[in-house]
Parts: C-alpha cells; structure tokens; sequence
C-alpha cells in the first residue's frame, strides 16, 4: 500500500483517495488520485537508494495489478493473494 500511496503523492500531488478491501481469496488495494499520468516502469537508478522501485516491488509482491484511467484522475490497483 504504501508503494501505491508514495507514488500518487510523488507524480499525482493533490488528495489521493485509498481503499483496501478484504475478500475471501484475496487482499484488494486501490488508489485513486486527479492526476492524468498513467504508471510506467523505469528501471531503478543504480546510483541512488531512491526512485525507480516502487511498480518493480509491487510486481513482485501482488498477484496482479493495472490502473483504471478516470475522466479525472485514475486508479491504480493490486491484489494480493492471502
């Protein structure tokens, strides 16, 4: 969650809305936020602890994940098995 947080604050700004739910399966984690970019993975910087991991570590830990383009804004969303 907070990987999916971190970069709505970092390339949205602006309020960020965040939903988790609870299902028998499965772990759904959603954020929603007015900016119009769409979540595009770059390779990490090597010469720096920060930056370019955030969509690597979410692909390693979820079962899945996408993004929902809104009229205003988008969702970005992962499921993780339990």
């Amino acid at each position: 969650m907070t990987e999916l947080v971190s970069n709505a604050v970092k390339h949205a700004g602006g309020a960020s809305e965040l939903l988790i739910s609870l299902r028998k399966r499965f772990l759904h984690l959603s954020v929603r936020d007015g900016g119009d970019g769409l979540p595009v993975r770059t390779p990490p910087n090597p010469g720096t602890v920060e930056g370019g991991r955030g969509l690597l570590l979410i692909e390693a830990m979820a079962s899945g994940w996408g993004v929902v383009p809104l009229a205003e804004g988008k969702v970005v969303w992962a499921t993780m098995r339990r």
